[in-house]
């Protein structure tokens, strides 16, 4: 049986750097829904919870955190980076594909399997690295686009 796609990404990175010269990092992609009327609680509780794990977590180099509103349901990403899969193991608690929850979990998850992914992806350059959004002036789209950023 080949190797999985993770399995394939910590080969590269066991392996060193890119052609280019660039460390391989491995990107972790969580979604969960949660029912409508939780948008603002749930994205505090993220906020106020999860934030302060990822930023804690040894291997971690940042998360940002996305959420919109889509027919009665409100659906959050969590955007993650790391240097190893042992490191997103060593988060989640569990094997690779495992999400992290939290006892407050159970009262605002309407999909109890949140999809998880992962990927490999190269850092960018300080020169190549993306400037800052601007905040939309207009409420709507700034409600429906928030998202937080913390580390690198």
């Amino acid at each position: 049986m080949p190797p999985s796609p993770c399995a394939l990404s910590y080969l590269t990175e066991l392996n060193g750097a890119t052609s280019a010269g660039q460390r391989p990092l491995l990107a972790r992609l969580w979604q969960a829904t949660t029912r409508a009327q939780d948008f603002d609680a749930y994205w505090a509780f993220l906020q106020r919870r999860a934030l302060p794990d990822y930023q804690a977590a040894a291997g971690n180099h940042g998360v940002q955190l996305f959420r919109r509103l889509d027919a009665g349901r409100a659906h959050f990403v969590a955007l993650s980076y790391w240097s190893s899969l042992p490191a997103i193991v060593a988060y989640a608690g569990g094997g690779i594909d495992a999400g992290k929850y939290y006892p407050e979990h159970a009262n605002y998850l309407v999909d109890h399997a949140p999809a998880i992914a992962h990927y490999e992806m190269i850092e960018p350059e300080p020169a190549h690295a993306l400037p800052p959004v601007a905040p939309c002036a207009c409420s709507v789209h700034a409600h429906a686009t928030q998202r937080a950023t913390v580390g690198g």
